[in-house]
């Protein structure tokens, strides 16, 4: 529970931290746009303690790479890369930009319409603190009821046995679970290590973490990760 404090009679203040769990329910649930808009403001907000540790961290990372007899951490970075050279990323990720932006537009139009319909107003125009709370209400509006009793019924743990059972089958590597104290961030997160079914070959090892918890933010990402270290038994 967060906590509260009582400022008035009729007025109640919740202290809400910066990156909690909370805002992104608030800002999908919401249905007060001040409201919405006071706490995406908020979380936005800068903090020039951070944004001077990554200043510096920046400032390290360079230092670094020359020490490597690389002249910038870009150049570093993308030394083993598909793409080689600056040039060759910025005129890849301008023209992806160009394929995605028809593609983005529709999907922001479609959101700017359901503002307008749900707030009975032709003018309203669509703000960044209406992203989240419009892509769920176009969701509710859209979704089959298939669909939806489907996501109450569907657990964690039946969506987790039908992809062991896939992977198995179709592609024949054994995913199992197995757990190890101390390897990952939180108590949630589960490990599943890949192996090939016939000759127990290791493939990789899946992180699982799907459970909201405190200071967790959800985002899209995919980590490389080469080990390199000895621990002890």
């Amino acid at each position: 529970l967060l906590p509260k404090r009582t400022v008035d009679k009729d007025v109640t203040e919740v202290f809400l931290p910066k990156d909690h769990a909370a805002i992104g329910y608030l800002l999908k649930a919401c249905e007060d746009p001040t409201v919405r808009q006071k706490v995406w403001k908020l979380n936005h907000r800068g903090e020039p303690k951070k944004e001077a540790a990554l200043r510096d961290l920046v400032s390290i990372r360079q230092k670094l790479a020359k020490i490597r007899g690389y002249n910038t951490w870009n150049e570093y970075v993308m030394r083993e890369s598909v793409l080689s050279g600056s040039a060759a990323v910025k005129d890849f990720l301008s023209e992806l930009w160009l394929a995605l932006l028809p593609g983005l537009g529709r999907e922001l139009n479609v959101l700017e319409s359901t503002k307008r319909l749900h707030t009975n107003d032709p003018n309203a125009t669509l703000q960044p603190w209406d992203i989240d709370f419009y892509v769920s209400l176009w969701k509710q509006m859209n979704q089959p009821p298939s669909l939806q009793e489907l996501g109450a019924i569907l657990s964690i743990n039946a969506l987790i046995e039908g992809s062991q059972r896939v992977s198995s089958t179709v592609l024949g590597v054994d995913m199992k679970e197995h757990n190890i104290k101390g390897e990952a961030w939180s108590d949630d997160v589960r490990r599943f290590e890949f192996n090939d079914a016939t000759t127990s070959d290791p493939y990789g090892v899946l992180y699982l973490d799907p459970c909201e918890r405190a200071w967790k933010k959800v985002q899209s990402a995919q980590f490389t990760i080469a080990g390199s270290c000895v621990l002890p038994d």
